[in-house]
């Protein structure tokens, strides 16, 4: 099945700390079938900046409560089901996406393709220079809060449903079609 998945995280000079993961299974009408979210506690060093875009607008004292970085990826390792393919929009999602795996997963396979380059060469004139929250807002009227994760995803499932990419799941179906998706 398809999971499509966001990650927010805070960037220092010497390291990258995810603050927030989430993920909805979905069928081929885009319909959740299944969702998770993680919130990581991160160090009270790092919340300096409380309006930092990866905080998703929470509060400081919801990520106290949090669970660390390696629990939220095994908690999310065992979420998955065997075959499902996840699908992240951009690239950096993708690559800090498998260095967290590699890092705290004992099941060290994973397929993360990154779409939102498909996507856009696939709409270009409905896209133009518009991020996907930009584009739902203006198509729906309403797009949840950017930078929450948790919002992030469905705004992501939203606009598969949009833009009719029916296409792009039986793709994914076809081990042959996989490699267009990768990198």
């Amino acid at each position: 099945m398809i999971v499509l998945a966001d990650l927010e995280w805070i960037e220092t000079a010497e390291e990258k700390y995810l603050t927030q993961l989430s993920a909805l299974r979905v069928d081929a009408e885009w319909n959740v079938i299944q969702a998770t979210d993680y919130i990581v506690n991160i160090s009270e060093s790092l919340f300096s900046d409380e309006n930092h875009v990866a905080l998703g607008g929470y509060p400081y004292d919801t990520f106290l409560h949090g669970i660390s970085e390696e629990e939220c990826i095994r908690q999310f390792s065992s979420w998955l089901n065997e075959g499902d393919v996840i699908w992240v929009w951009a690239k950096s999602n993708q690559k800090y996406l498998r260095w967290l795996w590699e890092k705290y997963s004992e099941s060290k396979r994973i397929v993360i393709y990154r779409v939102g380059g498909k996507v856009r060469s696939t709409k270009p004139s409905m896209f133009g220079e518009s991020s996907p929250h930009a584009l739902i807002k203006t198509l729906t009227g309403t797009a949840g809060k950017e930078h929450r994760a948790c919002d992030d995803v469905d705004v992501l499932r939203k606009l598969f449903r949009i833009v009719g990419s029916h296409s792009f799941n039986d793709g994914f179906q076809n081990d042959t079609l996989r490699g267009i998706w990768d990198g």
